[in-house]
């Protein structure tokens, strides 16, 4: 009995660090990684805005290209709009909130399965030296206490995905732009 009780109260010690270090992490959620590409912003802001071109350099396409995808509305335009439903990819949808063309994109990213949740798409591109820097950034806001922990290593996981997808968007566009003037 005594045993127990040493055992219980162990137990509801270590649930009180963990809970007060989640109190501790941070409750929100910044990522971002950026690539320069060389071709004008205008163009780059095009093709990002376009989900069209979007599933066809993001790394998350590529992983379950059995995805079932869906894009409705006018590219580059507010209300643009992505779903897609995969067995590796889950369920979920990015929405185009915000636009000042050539310069920023805002997002609505949601997530319906395997987990629920909100966050924000964002690109920024600039010019430099006849070429872009793009930026891409992932913003949420993490749930306590179980998120925050999971927090811990999201840019790592997300930061890796972006560097992929960067590297495939400038791959797209920089090859295409030879082709087909960068569309």
């Amino acid at each position: 009995m005594k045993l127990l009780k040493i055992l219980g109260i162990v137990i509801v010690g270590l649930i009180t660090i963990l809970l007060i270090v989640a109190a501790i992490l941070p409750s929100q959620i910044h990522v971002s990684r950026s690539v320069q590409i060389n071709a004008k912003p205008e163009t780059v802001y095009k093709y990002v805005a376009d989900f069209n071109n979007f599933i066809k350099w993001n790394p998350w396409s590529q992983k379950d290209p059995s995805a079932e995808h869906i894009i409705d509305g006018t590219p580059q335009a507010l209300g643009h709009f992505w779903s897609w439903r995969g067995e590796d990819v889950g369920e979920g949808s990015l929405t185009i909130e915000k636009l000042d063309p050539g310069k920023r994109i805002d997002s609505k990213l949601v997530f319906a399965s395997p987990m629920q949740g909100e966050a924000k798409d964002i690109w920024i591109f600039s010019e430099n030296d006849n070429a872009t820097n793009a930026e891409w950034i992932y913003e949420g806001t993490l749930k306590y206490p179980l998120e925050r922990f999971f927090g811990l290593l999201m840019d790592g996981m997300i930061g890796n995905e972006f560097e992929t997808g960067l590297g495939n968007l400038k791959k797209m566009i920089e090859s295409g732009s030879k082709n087909n003037n960068g569309l």
